[in-house]
């Protein structure tokens, strides 16, 4: 399981895996474009009454990823993300530079490919 916390006005990642929030691995290279994986995330921090979920599902959209987004109780929002690893790290970045969206910490894990999806989805 990958961990990534905010401190401050400057982001450190926690390494646990493969790769950071940004996409990049380890030695800071991109994901190879074309290796499929999915990951199961949770976010932490302001992502709830900000449009998390709708700019999720319209970055998804753009970058053909699939899978599905939802708001939990206890004001996280999960995520489960289908796709090339450059693209994952891209919808990342872009939730990370959003001015409403304040992520504190993400947390990653690889889980097995859904051959059988299409598309992303809001959940509720």
């Amino acid at each position: 399981m990958f961990f990534w916390k905010r401190r401050g006005k400057k982001s450190h990642n926690i390494e646990n895996g493969s790769g950071d929030a940004t996409g990049q691995g380890i030695d800071g290279k991109r994901g190879v474009q074309g290796s499929m994986v999915r990951y199961h995330m949770k976010f932490l921090g302001q992502v709830q009454g900000v449009g998390f979920r709708w700019q999720v599902r319209m970055a998804a959209q753009s970058l053909r990823l699939t899978g599905w987004v939802v708001n939990n109780w206890d004001g996280s929002v999960e995520m489960e993300i289908q796709g090339d690893e450059a693209s994952i790290g891209e919808l990342l970045r872009s939730l990370q530079e959003d001015r409403y969206i304040r992520i504190d910490e993400i947390q990653k894990e690889s889980i097995p490919l859904d051959e059988k999806e299409g598309g992303f989805k809001v959940r509720y």
